[in-house]
């Protein structure tokens, strides 16, 4: 027989508008009702993945997705996280950069962010706040013991879920930096941190790490932890979300994108030509350069329509005077062009036309930023099949 469970727990509408925003059928919310009400504990039956050599979960049921998602709302609601745009995130540093002011920027990076966080540590946490109430601390157990149970490290990748209780388990950090003395901006993206001060706060990261929950920490290397003095008419560089920005004190002097993204894209390039080195299929090669050099548009589950790819990504770069997609365009050209290069013995010694050459030769970074070119490009998943792991 069904349980009862008071009808304030859950609403129907609150479901009926997660299955609207994430694209499942209406008739789904009534059906996680029941299974909640029946003490369904196998809501949550998840499957390992491995994505970029580290582990993530996919949900088995839409149920549990829907629950999951529902939970979220309430662990987002309570803890006041909200992961901001990034899009916007590079417009306010834009704004920022180019006030005439001295500034003391610290750059900082969450080590194993997400494979870091002690479940028990997360869920002591949880069964403290009086602001969760007890039904939604046990859903959150069952999900957590499904983790467990299935040998993830920390709190797992993949699931809408688990990002929700990361941020609350790290909201309590972001709250303390902005209140430093002197901190007048703060971004954290996932675990890439950035902060603006009108002064000197340590000269190291020890002093932030101390406020980061046990036993997450930050990375000490130099190129993911460190400050940028920009008090005079030197320039410096910051790195932050893909973007490379050159400036001093009073402004930008340039804007591109960073190093690692560069090694990246000239990364999938090369797996793009040694995959099609062994397969032979043109028509997959030549749909991987679209996806790395070009945009396309999404239709979400949710009906709407976003844009994305190169341009969409990189969108604020001074694309006239980018050294970096320079440096990409005369790597692209040289797997067609430059017989010094393994990757065009590997391209002459296929069966690729003439015409079929000078299709790809068409394409450039440059050309698809100004232009915002857009493909229609399906079957993503075996197109991101050979970099998976980068």
């Amino acid at each position: 027989m069904m349980k009862e469970l008071p009808s304030k727990y859950i609403e129907i509408k609150s479901l009926e508008k997660i299955c609207k925003l994430i694209g499942k059928d209406l008739k789904l919310a009534k059906d996680t009702l029941i299974a909640v009400y029946n003490d369904n504990t196998n809501l949550f039956h998840s499957t390992p993945l491995k994505i970029k050599n580290k582990v993530a979960l996919k949900l088995e049921s839409d149920q549990g997705i829907i629950l999951s998602n529902y939970i979220s709302n309430i662990i987002r609601t309570v803890s006041k996280s909200k992961q901001e745009n990034r899009n916007n995130i590079i417009s306010s540093i834009i704004q920022l950069l180019n006030e005439d002011t001295k500034k003391y920027i610290y750059r900082l990076d969450v080590k194993k962010f997400y494979e870091s966080i002690c479940i028990n540590t997360l869920y002591n946490n949880l069964l403290d706040d009086q602001r969760i109430s007890p039904q939604t601390k046990r859903f959150i157990r069952i999900y957590l013991s499904e983790i467990e149970s299935k040998g993830v490290e920390g709190i797992g990748r993949g699931v809408g879920l688990s990002v929700a209780l990361s941020e609350y388990f790290i909201c309590n950090f972001d709250d303390k930096i902005n209140k430093i003395d002197g901190v007048y901006f703060y971004s954290r993206f996932v675990d890439d941190v950035l902060i603006f001060s009108h002064k000197k706060i340590t000269e190291n990261n020890t002093f932030f790490q101390d406020f980061l929950p046990k036993p997450l920490e930050l990375h000490t290397s130099s190129d993911k932890s460190h400050i940028v003095e920009l008090i005079d008419n030197t320039e410096n560089k910051i790195s932050y979300l893909g973007y490379e920005f050159i400036c001093n004190s009073k402004s930008i002097i340039s804007i591109d994108i960073s190093d690692n993204k560069e090694k990246k894209i000239k990364n999938r390039l090369a797996k793009a030509v040694l995959d099609y080195g062994k397969t032979d299929d043109y028509t997959t090669f030549k749909n991987r350069i679209r996806y790395i050099i070009g945009n396309r548009k999404v239709k979400l589950k949710n009906g709407r329509t976003i844009h994305t790819g190169f341009y969409y990504s990189y969108k604020h770069i001074n694309i006239d005077s980018s050294e970096k997609i320079k440096r990409l365009d005369l790597f692209y050209k040289s797997l067609f062009y430059s017989k010094n290069s393994r990757l065009n013995k590997i391209l002459r010694s296929k069966s690729m036309t003439k015409r079929e050459i000078n299709d790809l030769n068409k394409m450039s970074f440059k050309d698809s930023f100004k232009k915002r070119q857009m493909y229609n490009i399906k079957n993503i998943n075996i197109i991101k099949q050979c970099w998976n792991n980068d």
